[in-house]
């Protein structure tokens, strides 16, 4: 395709994937990918996985950021994921290695496909009010009051470490859903520890593909224009999330973004049978 119409689309597809990501809390990778193979079907699959994972780790970054001007960030909490996922990675990136991926990829689709099934099905589900005592060492208070497990927390940081070295997705079509579904947050509250899990990941995991900063070409051409349509649409998303007041809206883009991470998944799973 001519430089000067695929420059324009790559700023408008980093422009609407980043703003979808930012406000439902899964970044961007969920679209990223596919998107990144349609327009380039003969390039190297992990030339796109670094364009992918750099534009999730970037709009990611500046997402908890501004978080943190809004003091929606617990140091003590990032310090904690930060621990777990070094070593997280190191473990997914292993277990990528042992097993067959066609398994592996097809264990995470269905466990994405029970997880979007709850969260559309959440408002239906009555539990009865638990007592927690917030004593024990393993709950953690959030700057806006809420409490989290940290026990919860490090199964959600290895799931989304996991899929991150399994995809570049960033792991976020996993992350945010079992924030709302297992720490019992609600999907603001959710969204900036999201894009923490997922911004600690995709750094981690860039580190292994640091070979591809240097690589001109494919930096210039294609992932210089989406980083800066990227940033465009991860500003525009900080003013429009707090004007968006009913969470149903955030739950069923959460939800379609990860429908549209289960097709991706069942492509690739199907293309290695």
């Amino acid at each position: 395709m001519n430089l000067f119409w695929l420059i324009p689309i790559l700023i408008l597809i980093g422009f609407f994937v980043s703003l979808l990501g930012s406000i439902s809390g899964v970044g961007g990778g969920v679209l990223f990918i596919p998107l990144l193979l349609l327009l380039f079907p003969n390039r190297d699959f992990a030339e796109l996985k670094f364009v992918s994972t750099l534009l999730v780790f970037t709009t990611a970054l500046f997402n908890v950021g501004f978080a943190a001007i809004k003091r929606q960030v617990s140091w003590k909490l990032s310090l904690f994921i930060v621990c777990l996922s070094i070593p997280f990675i190191f473990l997914g990136l292993y277990l990528a290695s042992l097993l067959n991926p066609k398994w592996t990829q097809l264990v995470v689709l269905i466990i994405l496909v029970i997880v979007t099934f709850l969260l559309m099905f959440k408002d239906f589900i009555k539990r009865k009010p638990k007592t927690l005592n917030v004593n024990h060492w393993w709950y953690l208070k959030l700057p806006g009051g809420e409490t989290v497990n940290l026990l919860a927390i490090g199964f959600i940081v290895f799931s989304g470490c996991f899929v991150t070295t399994l995809s570049g997705m960033g792991g976020g079509p996993l992350i945010m859903p079992l924030l709302v579904l297992l720490c019992a947050l609600t999907f603001k509250q959710a969204a900036p520890i999201s894009h923490l899990m997922i911004a600690i990941a995709t750094g981690i995991n860039l580190l292994f593909s640091y070979k591809m900063f240097g690589h001109g070409e494919l930096n210039l051409t294609i992932t210089l224009p989406m980083l800066v349509g990227s940033l465009g649409g991860t500003i525009l998303a900080f003013f429009i999330k707090d004007k968006i007041k009913n969470e149903k809206i955030i739950k069923w883009l959460l939800i379609i973004l990860i429908w549209c991470s289960i097709i991706k998944m069942l492509i690739d799973w199907i293309s290695l049978l």
